[in-house]
């Protein structure tokens, strides 16, 4: 049987980074094509990739 560990990259988990990575790749032209395909959906599943810069986006524009 074979037995394997987990491997977790905590630096995914902290917070500063994600908005620092935000920071230093403002929003442009590709994030509006995204939003105006999410904004589309009746639906949208997160899959966690990503800081989560967009689907915030889709909610402040009134997305459910």
């Amino acid at each position: 049987m074979w037995h394997t560990a987990a491997v977790v990259d905590h630096s995914y988990a902290d917070l500063s980074l994600a908005a620092l990575y935000d920071s230093l790749n403002p929003w442009g032209p590709g994030d509006d094509f995204y939003l105006d395909l999410v904004m589309a959906a009746g639906s949208v599943l997160d899959v966690g990739c990503g800081t989560g810069r967009l689907l915030r986006g889709a909610r402040a524009e009134g997305h459910g």
